[in-house]
């Protein structure tokens, strides 16, 4: 039972790497999943200095 368990979440650790590529690869996607248009904003303040200018994408509907 317990070598199943580890080859289960082997097996789930790797399609999830898949699907964290092909995310990766379509890039942030245009719609909210609201409908809405969503909106890129840039952080000016360099918060940490190894990610200087980091972007969000905001949804204006979303709280």
């Amino acid at each position: 039972m317990e070598e199943e368990l580890r080859d289960m979440k082997a097996r789930k650790a790797h399609y999830d790497m898949l699907h964290f590529v092909a995310d990766a690869q379509q890039g942030i996607p245009k719609l909210c999943p609201c409908g809405s248009i969503t909106k890129e904003s840039v952080d000016e303040e360099d918060t940490y200095d190894y990610l200087p200018g980091k972007r969000y994408f905001i949804c204006k509907d979303f709280e």
